[in-house]
């Protein structure tokens, strides 16, 4: 399974989604473009900070004071996962969102 954490100053994603083998799972695909489409487009199309780690089977994604392309760039980020889930629901995806402790 995925998990999703979603908080204000970033989002975090671990796990396998198991839907099918390795390198053939098309929601672990679907979630992880989703993840590196959205950082390249804050990167290219914003000049907010964000930084991203990515290896197998976990994203960490950080950022602070979003821009509201920033915020418009997180949403559609957000739109999507959700989309994600809505098809292939709880048993492959969880999504969490968590409020920053200050």
């Amino acid at each position: 399974m995925i998990k999703i954490i979603v908080k204000d100053n970033g989002i975090e994603i671990t796990g396998h989604a198991g839907y099918a083998p390795s390198g053939q799972d098309i929601v672990c695909a679907a979630v992880s473009i989703l993840a590196q489409t959205f950082v390249a487009s804050i990167e290219k199309l914003t000049k907010d900070k964000i930084m991203g780690s990515f290896t197998s089977g976990h994203y960490d994604i950080h950022f602070e004071n979003l821009s509201e392309k920033g915020h418009l760039l997180r949403g559609s980020f957000l739109i999507g996962i959700c989309g994600i889930y809505d098809l292939y629901g709880e048993k492959y995806l969880e999504i969490i969102r968590s409020e920053d402790e200050t």
